[in-house]
């Protein structure tokens, strides 16, 4: 099996509004033993089904990871709505697949209209800190560390804080103390009474977790019946900042904490609309953009971002970049990070959304150095250490995932991304069971923990537990619509479930996600085929050959639809994939190794022999006679065992030869089949003596055969 790679969508950070809540189960770590050691590529490989040269999906025990051919279902997918954000493609037949997703341009609002400023950021974080937005505050405070030192600061002067803040301190002081140690309830109780700003969000924010919190501890189990519950206390949060919106001041904070309640609510155009009022007010609170564009599902809806009216700083070209690559927009996304690491060449937030574009793009090497290096910068963080040892099992570093794992350990436990880099150790080491009870244990910590759930479904596949899987996969759905991995595990556990029809509906989730990637098409081509919709399984293959002009598999399934399925029959479009499918590999020796192989070269023998050279002599992309030689080589050298009905196919391939001139080559390949012997042996002869006579007249003539 080929080892495909483990790749889960991870957020840029967690969420300032998603607190681990933690776990009192002790994790017991015995990575140094136990299980196979055999890796996951020895065995089952790892990752959603792999579409092989048959077009066939692996069993449960398929791999892991990205899917190396998912599907597209739905052929009203197949028109390529706009997937740009804020801007459309030009026709995709017309472009390379890096052109057709640079065309995807995240359209500016205005130029960007000043410079970070340390200053300005330092104090931010002290404003996100005193509010308990602790996630943002790191953001600013580290951008604000990775600033090149030449960055001028033009403000030196701190505003005083309003004389309702200054009257209410020492008791938003012991407020922010409860907050701290988790006594959400006592913290608010303790804020019912103040009237300012900050006060007012404190209160409110402790009151949304309290209400998080009552809602995970009445939760039995990770997945199950019981396992969902709701917050309690939005309704109420709702009322208080309706009315201190009508009275006129909610601030940049407040109007924040406005749009998670809208959210949680399943309001989302009215939490855009608070989510773009806070950055309105507080230009460089990161947390805010970033749950702002996390609202967005796909391109199609982020042309309400021209009509939020949001403010044109320098935090726009980081928003657009985050976007991009939360949209799978990945080769724009890297363009535009590689752009801002010239600008802030110090910033690990920068190089670590660098390295997650190579990581989405599945150029492995490139991110691994990447998070390396930022490993060596920080040996301390566990920021993006889940990616990191998706990474190392992808590449099978068995011993650097095993230390990754360990050192996660010994800094921390009891954090989600050091349980999903244990999870990653044991499942590489094919101990599924016990990788499941770590991704367990990651959502106790977290349970939007995004990598978590996808991962533990790609588990659960692998134990056969469709179910489990399924389960695993819509919480993942739920918590982020744009995870395209969880909508194919969908895909492919109903498939393993013979249950085409919704294969199809969760491949074309999938494929909407990401349009220009050639495995979703032909995921989506297999179930269409399954069905029996010969021709939407042809125009869903034909996209992923636009795609990726190498799949050889998805090349020779059109031309057996060609030739055998689409009525009416096209003999001519058959031959033409078909040559296209041996002529990939005419650079070196093709060995008929399988049955698809010959099949193609048989077909490829008895069309020549009828005359049927029109689509393929008039082709400018591939060579008629590099196809006729290739087939020719590989006839004469495969260890398969020829008979006599199999013997006519070398001497059609010399005829054609023959007919465009190529004497040379012809005669050489009649000697072959002369050697060969059998009952075509006078053919091969006249073959010789046609030959012969041809070229003599040629060097009469004095023209260049």
């Amino acid at each position: 099996h080929t080892h495909t790679h483990r790749h889960t969508t991870t957020m840029a950070e967690s969420s300032d509004v998603s607190m681990d809540l933690g776990s009192d189960g002790d994790i017991s770590m015995d990575l140094g033993g136990g299980g196979s050691s055999t890796p996951a590529a020895a065995g089952t490989p790892r990752g959603p089904p792999v579409t092989g040269f048959a077009g066939g999906a692996t069993g449960l025990g398929a791999a892991r990871g990205t899917p190396p051919s998912l599907g597209v279902t739905g052929m009203a997918s197949t028109g390529m709505a706009t997937t740009g954000i804020g801007a459309g493609f030009a026709s995709p037949a017309a472009m390379t697949p890096r052109q057709a997703v640079s065309a995807a341009r995240l359209e500016r609002v205005g130029p960007v209209s000043d410079s970070p400023d340390p200053a300005a950021l330092v104090h931010l974080a002290d404003q996100l800190s005193e509010r308990g937005l602790v996630h943002s505050a790191k953001w600013a405070l580290e951008f604000a560390v990775g600033l090149p030192a030449a960055a001028s600061s033009t403000q030196s002067d701190v505003p005083a804080p309003p004389a309702d803040e200054v009257s209410e301190a020492a008791v938003y002081k012991l407020a922010k103390v409860y907050f701290d140690m988790r006594e959400f309830d006592r913290a608010a109780a303790t804020l019912a009474k103040c009237t300012s700003s900050k006060s007012f969000f404190l209160r409110g924010y402790a009151m949304y977790l309290a209400g998080e919190k009552r809602k995970d501890d009445n939760t039995c189990d990770i997945l199950g019946p019981q396992s969902k519950g709701s917050n309690e206390a939005l309704t109420e949060l709702r009322r208080l900042l309706v009315a201190q919106d009508a009275k006129g001041k909610l601030d940049g904070f407040a109007c924040y904490l406005y749009g998670i309640v809208q959210r949680e609510l399943g309001q989302r155009s009215e939490a855009a609309e608070q989510f773009a009022r806070a950055v309105r007010m507080v230009p460089e609170f990161w947390g805010a953009w970033r749950d702002l564009g996390a609202l967005f599902i796909d391109s199609s809806e982020t042309s309400q971002l021209a009509q939020l009216q949001l403010p044109t700083n320098w935090m726009w070209p980081l928003f657009a970049a985050w976007l991009s690559l939360e949209l799978q927009h990945n080769e724009e996304a890297l363009q535009q990070y590689e752009h801002l690491g010239d600008l802030y060449p110090g910033s690990s937030y920068v190089r670590a959304q660098t390295a997650l574009a190579h990581y989405n793009l599945r150029e492995f090497d490139e991110a691994e150095e990447g998070f390396r290096q930022l490993r060596e910068r920080d040996p301390h963080s566990l920021e993006h250490v889940d990616t990191y040892s998706n990474i190392l099992y992808v590449k099978e570093m068995k011993p650097e995932l095993s230390y990754l794992a360990h050192e996660a350990c010994r800094i921390d436990r009891f954090r989600a991304e050091t349980c999903c880099a244990v999870g990653n150790y044991y499942s590489l080491r094919n101990r599924h069971q016990k990788a499941v009870q770590y991704f367990e244990r990651a959502l106790k910590l977290n349970r939007r923990y995004l990598s978590a759930w996808t991962l533990m479904g790609h588990e659960y596949v692998e134990l056969k537990n469709a179910p489990a899987a399924i389960e695993a996969y819509r919480r993942a759905v739920e918590i982020n619509p744009r995870d395209y991995r969880a909508w194919y595990g969908l895909g492919q556990t109903y498939e393993l479930l013979y249950m085409p029809l919704y294969s199809v509906y969760y491949y074309s989730q999938a494929q909407r996600l990401r349009p220009y990637d050639a495995r979703m098409w032909t995921a989506l081509a297999h179930t269409h085929k399954g069905l029996g919709r010969w021709a939407d399984a042809a125009k869903c293959y034909e996209r992923a050959v636009a795609y990726n002009e190498g799949d050889v598999a998805s090349l020779h399934e059109l031309g057996v639809l060609y030739r055998d399925r689409i009525t009416p029959r096209n003999p001519e479009k058959a031959a033409f994939y078909f040559m296209k499918a041996l002529d990939l590999d005419s650079d070196v020796q093709i060995q008929i190794d399988s049955e698809l192989a010959l099949e193609a070269c048989v077909f490829l023998a008895q069309h020549f022999k009828a005359g049927g050279w029109g689509l393929v002599k008039s082709s400018h992309s591939f060579s008629a006679v590099s196809l006729a030689l290739s087939v020719s080589r590989v006839v004469l050298a495969s260890t398969w065992h020829w008979t006599c009905d199999s013997m006519p196919n070398l001497g059609f391939f010399e005829t054609a030869l023959q007919d465009l001139g190529q004497y040379d080559k012809a005669r050489k390949f009649a000697n072959s089949i002369l050697a060969f012997g059998g009952k075509h042996k006078e053919t091969a002869k006249d073959i010789v003596r046609s030959v012969s006579a041809l070229q003599a007249a040629s060097s009469a003539q004095g023209s260049t055969v």
